[in-house]
């Protein structure tokens, strides 16, 4: 599997998590379950981060082709 598509999959899996979790002051901030959340969706931002770097570097290679 590429990269790429990994990273989109980790995010997509992520996405799915926030839908039936929510948001981490749900579970109350400070707690195991609130802290894991907060830390998953900081994960998400870098992997998005990271998506969008791949994704411009591809079309900037075939831009130059």
């Amino acid at each position: 599997m590429e990269i790429l598509q990994l990273l989109q999959r980790v995010d997509a899996n992520i996405s799915a998590i926030h839908a039936a979790f929510g948001a981490p002051g749900d579970f109350g901030y400070g707690t195991k379950e609130g802290d894991a959340l907060l830390d998953l969706y900081r994960t998400q931002l870098n992997v998005q981060q990271m998506i969008a770097e791949i994704e411009d570097y591809e079309r900037i290679k075939a831009n130059a082709i």
